[in-house]
């Protein structure tokens, strides 16, 4: 880590540590034509430095669209069943529940996750 920051003109700290263990079991669907995507994640658990852990709430996944124009099949059918889009970061919302970093406050979706 340290030679591949240095190696991009980043100063590297001398004690490098995990901040956040992120685990899930993901599926993906692809479209066989064009670049859209479907990601769904399942099992979602955060856990901090210290052992710590959020885990997302029993029976619900996390969904992740992507596409050119952002308006896929699988973006339509979402909004017909009236799920709403959040911007959601597994990072962020470990960070702020179990990764000790008050600098990123309540993050959207943390609520999802139970300690």
């Amino acid at each position: 880590m340290r030679s591949a920051l240095g190696g991009a003109g980043l100063p590297a700290s001398q004690e490098l540590s995990p901040s956040l263990t992120t685990s899930f079991e993901r599926v993906t669907l692809a479209a066989s034509r064009g670049s859209e995507r479907l990601t769904c994640d399942f099992g979602v658990q955060l856990t901090g430095p210290d052992g710590e852990t959020a885990a997302m709430r029993s029976g619900l996944v996390l969904i992740e669209t992507k596409s050119e124009a952002g308006d896929s099949p699988a973006d339509r059918q979402l909004a017909r069943m009236q799920l709403e889009p959040i911007s959601l970061s597994k990072y962020r919302v470990g960070m702020s529940t179990v990764g000790g970093a008050d600098r990123y406050g309540a993050q959207p979706g943390s609520d999802l996750f139970e300690r």
